[in-house]
């Protein structure tokens, strides 16, 4: 969603995910990862976006995105990762002043519901709170949507 946001400006943006092992090895170092960027038509001189998610398989990331953030102010890189204990020790003091941390936390149930546009049935759950007798049709849909949330642990 933030990418297509970024796009509609006309900015390059690029979007890596290092759960792959072959994106992982572009950012084995920074001269890795520039020239990268040239190969996917990215010029670190001019503005662009990378999106960056499971950046904590990357231990050399800190140094990199410290070098970009000093050298190429153009350049914004968006860090996302689904470890925080890792990401924290990713995340030095070095970093100080040119990161900023955002934490997201996991949707609620009815939250869950309304991103997998089922508003409706959200708000029937919020109904049925206030009703003697529910209807069990709606309630084994319930359960079984829950089922699924507590799986997925409430992430979009």
């Amino acid at each position: 969603m933030l990418e297509a946001e970024v796009n509609k400006s006309n900015i390059p943006t690029l979007f890596i995910d290092l759960d792959r092992e072959l994106q992982l090895e572009r950012l084995a170092s920074l001269e890795d990862f520039l020239s990268f960027l040239g190969t996917e038509g990215i010029d670190p001189e001019k503005k662009a976006v990378i999106f960056i998610d499971e950046f904590q398989h990357a231990r050399k990331s800190a140094k990199i995105f410290k070098n970009i953030a000093d050298h190429f102010p153009h350049l914004k890189i968006i860090a996302s990762g689904s470890s925080s204990l890792d990401i924290k020790t990713l995340l030095p003091e070095s970093l100080a002043g040119r990161k900023r941390v955002v934490h997201i936390y996991p949707l609620c149930f009815g939250e869950f519901l309304e991103f997998q546009e089922l508003k409706a049935l959200k708000a029937k759950m919020d109904r049925m709170k206030n009703v003697k007798r529910p209807d069990l049709e709606t309630l084994a849909f319930l359960r079984k949507k829950y089922e699924e949330y507590v799986l997925y642990g409430g992430y979009p």
